[in-house]
């Protein structure tokens, strides 16, 4: 059966939302991604201010978009993305594992804050890399480790909530 809203097959999604946490593993395409990260903002947990759960959608959807377009060369069904959010009364930490090429672990280091967006910012917007930009402003720890050969990919993401 079809997702009608983002066009792709339910059965390649599983997840799960419970006390631990939250887990969900996609296939690695942009329906997906997109889905994922509208399906983990819809279950964050609902003391957290909607500006909150917004930038950490925002910079989900970043993540995993960068993934299948970067790692994974666009949509490839075949290949598979995991994703694990706990949260605690201190933060919510995003954990995204992937078997697609390796990010350069410095781009993660390198990201600037986005610019602002009023109307003499957009001529400022860079070509590329704002997405990089936007998943640094919406967490405030980022950890990746990339995968060796056939090894998996993990990047851990934390949002500070005090």
């Amino acid at each position: 059966m079809n997702d009608p809203i983002h066009g792709a097959p339910d059965a390649a999604r599983r997840h799960h939302a419970g006390p631990g946490g939250l887990q969900a593993e996609i296939a690695a395409t942009l329906a997906d991604a997109s889905w994922l990260a509208e399906w983990l903002g819809d279950n964050l947990p609902s003391h957290l201010p909607q500006e909150i759960r917004d930038t950490l959608e925002l910079g989900v959807a970043e993540v995993l978009s960068n993934i299948v377009r970067h790692g994974h060369g666009g949509d490839s069904p075949a290949a598979r993305i995991s994703l694990e959010c706990r949260n605690d009364a201190r933060a919510i930490t995003v954990e995204v594992r992937d078997h697609g090429l390796p990010a350069p672990a410095s781009c993660f280091e390198t990201a600037a804050a986005p610019p602002g967006f009023g109307k003499d910012a957009l001529e400022a917007l860079p070509e590329s890399g704002l997405g990089l930009a936007l998943i640094r402003s919406a967490f405030d720890e980022i950890d990746y480790e990339p995968g060796s050969g056939v090894g998996s990919n993990r990047l851990r993401l934390r949002r500070h909530l005090r």
